[in-house]
């Protein structure tokens, strides 16, 4: 194990709380400091949360929606130990690094020594899952979203609100079937141990991180949280507000991830003296403008985003972010620019055909993000941001099949997993959707 250690990317995380419970990726250690780190890791982004352990029922008085799940994103280079301890402070961030601790020549004495037994390994196919789903995000981009460091919240869905609306027993009993510690529940992440791995249970470790999310339906009606992006064009209604999204319904406490402006419209179209119905409809279709704008957004404001080579994988890597942690914090403002983000890659049609590279790790993204996703989800529904957004998707790889051809059989693994998630294929929902008998 030695020699294994040497070159090891190792974590270690000090004075767990025992009220608590630390998650990291898709795994989360039994109870406090009996598992102290982890010693296998892969360089590259990671996520660390912390979550309350439960308590009592889900109808109890004590619970509510307060912040139960919080997390934040580091980076660990290759052969890098990082050691953290758990923050006593209330506010801040969760964990402090104890940097004399951070070098070559303490990792072998800390992991064989003071830490003996308490050291355990991430299987490797969740590794592996992780990684795919995480290669777009670099530290330039974790500074970038989070410049001030704050942690990550879950925030409340919001209800929805009409005067007439009432308030009725019924809704008080679904409200607390969505506690924080039923939201909790829905989540619980695989336990590390210090025994060493049994390869039969590694096709099981690997089903759980997609069933975990699978009773997310039950526990919070998705009517309240249903995609807002129905209309995919410019409302020339608005032209006096802020071409910026801005979402003013978030209370100021929970704006503490930095997300990307989202443009209402292609700015083009203000600049051209004549344009044609088919010029605009096709501008407002392609939205790889959304894309530039983010992009040329994070270049004007000083970042150099020069390690990837393709300024657009830095666009990418919010979209990964995002969705992450939405699935491990259940935090509703990642979830709405996942949702942007999603549209606008699902719909950059020219982007997408004149920048293959960026084309072929978005499609293997997705595919992962669809491996992971609730089974449950309802992709029947016409609404459904998600078949919505594919279907456009599997519409612009169609009819550019001829330009796409190094793309395609990216493609067909996304539709595969799809069918295999979902039990249909884009095309029959496709179908369904568009009222073709």
């Amino acid at each position: 194990m030695s020699g294994e250690i040497e070159n090891s990317t190792v974590i270690v995380i000090l004075d767990q709380k025992e009220d608590e419970i630390v998650g990291f990726d898709f795994i989360s250690f039994p109870e406090a400091n009996i598992v102290s780190g982890i010693w296998n890791l892969t360089p590259g982004s990671h996520f660390m949360y912390i979550k309350n352990k439960e308590q009592g029922n889900i109808s109890s008085d004590d619970n509510s929606s307060d912040e139960c799940r919080l997390g934040e994103f580091l980076y660990l280079k290759k052969g890098e130990i990082k050691v953290y301890k758990r923050s006593q402070q209330e506010e801040g961030s969760l964990f402090e690094l104890i940097e004399e601790y951070c070098n070559q020549k303490y990792k072998e004495s800390i992991v064989m020594g003071h830490l003996r037994g308490k050291m355990s390994k991430i299987p490797e196919n969740l590794s592996n899952l992780w990684t795919n789903i995480t290669d777009c995000i670099n530290p330039e981009l974790i500074l970038r979203l989070r410049p001030i460091n704050k942690v990550i919240t879950n925030h409340p869905f919001p209800a929805s609100k009409s005067e007439n609306s009432e308030i009725t027993g019924e809704n008080n009993i679904n409200s607390d079937l969505r506690s924080d510690c039923e939201l909790r529940n829905c989540t619980t992440r695989l336990e590390l141990s210090d025994n060493e791995e049994d390869p039969s249970k590694t096709l099981e470790e690997y089903k759980n991180v997609a069933s975990n999310l699978s009773s997310f339906k039950s526990k919070v009606d998705v009517n309240l949280i249903k995609s807002s992006d129905k209309s995919n064009g410019c409302s020339f209604k608005e032209l006096n507000k802020s071409e910026k999204h801005v979402d003013d319904s978030l209370e100021k406490d929970y704006e503490s991830i930095y997300y990307s402006d989202i443009p209402m419209c292609d700015d083009r179209i203000r600049k051209m003296k004549e344009i044609t119905p088919e010029q605009l409809t096709k501008m407002h279709m392609d939205t790889s403008y959304i894309i530039d704008s983010i992009s040329n957004d994070n270049r004007s404001n000083g970042y150099k985003m020069a390690e990837f080579n393709n300024k657009y994988l830095y666009v990418l890597g919010e979209l990964q972010y995002s969705f992450l942690v939405f699935i491990l914090c259940f935090n509703f403002e990642s979830l709405e620019q996942y949702k942007r983000l999603l549209r606008a890659f699902c719909n950059a049609e020219s982007l997408l055909i004149n920048d293959q590279e960026l084309t072929r790790k978005f499609l293997k993204t997705l595919r992962f993000q669809i491996e992971i996703w609730d089974e449950q989800h309802d992709v029947y529904q016409k609404d459904n941001f998600l078949t919505h957004h594919l279907c456009n998707l599997r519409e612009i790889m169609i009819d550019n099949s001829d330009k796409l051809k190094t793309c395609l059989d990216h493609f067909k693994l996304l539709e595969d997993s799809f069918k295999l998630k979902f039990g249909i294929s884009l095309n029959d929902l496709n179908t369904i959707h568009s009222n073709i008998i």
